[in-house]
């Protein structure tokens, strides 16, 4: 079904686009600022380069669509879901998002600076290059994903959990974390630089050369962690948790010498 002529019909009325399925539309480059849409599936649709700016998204499904450089900002999307979708320099600044789901996609660049994200899902997702910065994310899950060189600086993450992603040269400083969990992660190499934490958990990562400078530790178990050549606060250390071995590692920054 051509939706084309209900778009421009939809954009022209204010109206919404309601209860619609289609597919293998090429929409690339469209001005679509401003659509409504409410129970709508696009299926290997291509989307690249359009103008989606202040769009309202509610119950929309993409598969195997191609989405890069389409711009969202100030969106809102609720209960969306995006699948096995190419993504690349996605914009989703300023945009607030509820209940929406990312499976499989190529997200590389994306920039979501200053969003509102609640109980979103990134699985299995490459979010290389993306930016986060000074947003907010509650609830949110990034399982499986690729997160190299992903900055998300100045941030404020609330329920955040990341498992099981590879995410080399990440960059989390400046940000305020409570009930966060990193687990099973590969972050060397990555920027922790200047956090606020609250009940904030680390488990089976890789910390290699990490930058914790001005971090206050205390609480944190890093003792099931690597934490090899990392860079620390020595003031900010008091109640951290470490192994034997870590703690033999330490002690050369805090000036004591062990002897057998």
């Amino acid at each position: 079904r051509d939706v084309l002529p209900l778009l421009t019909e939809c954009l022209d009325l204010s109206d919404d686009l309601r209860a619609v399925e289609t597919a293998h539309q090429d929409l690339a480059g469209l001005d679509l600022s401003r659509l409504s849409a409410r129970q709508v599936v696009f299926r290997d649709c291509r989307f690249s380069n359009c103008t989606l700016t202040r769009c309202d998204l509610v119950d929309v499904v993409f598969q195997d669509c191609e989405l890069s450089n389409c711009d969202l900002t100030d969106g809102y999307l609720s209960r969306v879901l995006f699948q096995r979708c190419k993504a690349v320099g996605l914009r989703l600044t300023k945009a607030v998002g509820k209940d929406v789901r990312f499976q499989d996609c190529a997200l590389g660049y994306a920039g979501a600076a200053e969003s509102r994200l609640t109980r979103v899902v990134f699985e299995r997702c490459d979010l290389s290059g993306c930016v986060f910065r000074e947003g907010g994310l509650k609830q949110v899950v990034f399982r499986d994903c690729r997160l190299l060189g992903l900055v998300m600086t100045d941030c404020v993450l609330n329920q955040v959990e990341l498992t099981q992603c590879g995410g080399r040269y990440l960059s989390l400083s400046g940000c305020t974390l409570k009930d966060c969990r990193l687990e099973g992660g590969t972050f060397a190499g990555g920027g922790f630089t200047a956090l606020k934490c609250t009940r904030t958990a680390v488990n089976g990562c890789d910390f290699t050369g990490c930058d914790f400078r001005g971090t206050e530790l205390r609480g944190f178990d890093f003792s099931g962690c690597t934490i090899d050549g990392c860079t620390w606060s020595p003031d900010k250390l008091r109640g951290m948790t470490v192994s034997y071995d870590q703690a033999a590692m330490l002690a050369g920054l805090l000036g004591i010498i062990i002897r057998n």
